[in-house]
């Protein structure tokens, strides 16, 4: 086994167990007051506000007998934003298809974004804001 299957391997391992844990770590704060989970979200949610986008955080969204809390709502674009950070966990991945299928079934918009890449989330997420 190669360095870097091994690797991949400890941090699918590692994953599952940060996942489980994850509920248990300490919030982070946003400069308008709200707490979040991750740094990502932080800074999703200070472009927002930088912005002057109205925005909730995990705001409840039921569909059928199911309930989300995608992790932000545009109110004036009537848009939820999803921030997928796991995905090279298989429980997680699994989730995220789910989800991403959910919002396609249900014709909701949404904008996805991902930890690959989260180097430039501010510019992904005004891009994808522009081209609602």
């Amino acid at each position: 086994m190669h360095s870097k299957e091994k690797s991949f391997n400890w941090r699918k391992k590692q994953g599952e167990a940060i996942l489980r844990n994850q509920s248990k770590r300490a919030p982070i704060i946003c400069s308008n007051g709200i707490k979040v989970k991750s740094s990502q979200e932080k800074r999703i949610a200070e472009y927002l506000i930088l912005n002057n986008i109205d925005f909730e955080y995990e705001r409840k969204l039921s569909i059928g007998y199911k309930t989300y809390y995608p992790d932000f709502y545009l109110i004036n674009q009537d848009t939820y934003i999803e921030f997928f950070g796991w995905t090279h966990i298989p429980s997680y991945q699994k989730k995220t298809e789910e989800k991403i299928q959910m919002y396609e079934n249900y014709n909701i918009s949404c904008i996805y974004l991902y930890l690959k890449g989260s180097r430039y989330l501010e510019d992904k997420l005004a891009e994808k804001i522009q081209n609602l």
